[in-house]
């Protein structure tokens, strides 16, 4: 069990401040995964009814949402290598 001090006098618990600030990032990451999931849904059927082909309205919106929202990894199109000195 524990016993508070003095009524808890050192306690900074902030109710609604430290709960704003935990939910604030999952909202963000909530929102934007919700517009992603929107982009790559409506992107396609609107490019298919534009150009009445399937294939390029799918390979143009592959990257409808990194283009509008900004979510591309830099690092993702790098391919790791090991250069050889030449030695054994």
């Amino acid at each position: 069990m524990t016993v508070p001090l003095e009524d808890n006098a050192s306690s900074h618990f902030r109710p609604v401040i430290d709960s704003r600030r935990v939910l604030r990032p999952l909202l963000a990451f909530s929102a934007s995964s919700f517009a992603a999931f929107g982009i790559d849904t409506l992107a396609p059927m609107v490019l298919t009814r534009l150009t009445g082909i399937l294939w390029v309205s799918v390979l143009a919106a592959t990257g409808a949402p990194e283009a509008l929202i900004g979510t591309r990894d830099p690092g993702a199109l790098e391919v790791p290598c090991r250069v050889s000195t030449g030695g054994p």
